[in-house]
């Protein structure tokens, strides 16, 4: 889902638990909220909503993110190479 949303460069509301902590870069990418508070979840949603502003701030940093940042695929690449390269060490 995380990676779905930014494809299509939206920001993403998740609970900060698992992968998703590592995925989305609270208040740059999206809003990571307590596990389990569903409270939480409605009050990012409707924060989202009335700050257009932000919503689109966060959309632009997922874009320059992709282009070349940390969703780039040559930069994925880079770090692959480095944990090779660094295995058994």
């Amino acid at each position: 889902m995380v990676y779905t949303s930014y494809a299509l460069h939206k920001p993403v509301i998740a609970s900060d638990v698992g992968g998703f902590s590592e995925s989305v870069i609270d208040s740059e990418t999206g809003l990571l909220v307590p596990p389990r508070d569903s409270k939480s979840i409605a009050d990012a949603i409707i924060y989202l909503l009335k700050h257009s502003d932000e919503s689109v701030r966060m959309s632009n940093m997922i874009k320059k993110n992709i282009s070349d940042g940390l969703f780039c695929w040559s930069n994925i690449a880079d770090k692959y190479i480095d944990v090779y390269k660094n295995f058994g060490h």
